[in-house]
């Protein structure tokens, strides 16, 4: 099918240094993270990481919640369908608010 697969040189990659995740980097962080319907891509490998490096996570849904957990110094909003919830989204105008603070 392609005359010239045969002739394609496998890939090849450097080792890289990676540096150490300090375990106190984010000491005394809350973050908040949005999962529900609209918000729920996200990697089990990220939350863990971010909880090595010292991080609490606790999780609200933008959708049902009336405002970010009082508790958070961050917020991620990770990928999804928010576009498919566009309404139920910009309904929840208490949430707005408590994003916009």
């Amino acid at each position: 099918i392609l005359p010239f697969l045969d002739t394609l040189k496998p890939v090849q990659f450097m080792a890289q240094h990676i540096p150490a995740v300090s375990p106190d980097a984010l000491s005394g962080k809350t973050i908040a993270i949005a999962r529900d319907d609209a918000f729920s891509f996200t990697y089990t490998a990220n939350v863990t990481l971010l909880q090595d490096m010292g991080a609490k996570i606790c999780y609200f849904s933008p959708i049902w919640d009336g405002s970010i957990p009082t508790e958070a110094t961050a917020v991620w909003l990770p990928g999804g369908y928010p576009e498919l919830h566009a309404r139920a989204l910009s309904d929840n105008k208490s949430m707005i608010s408590s994003l916009n603070r």
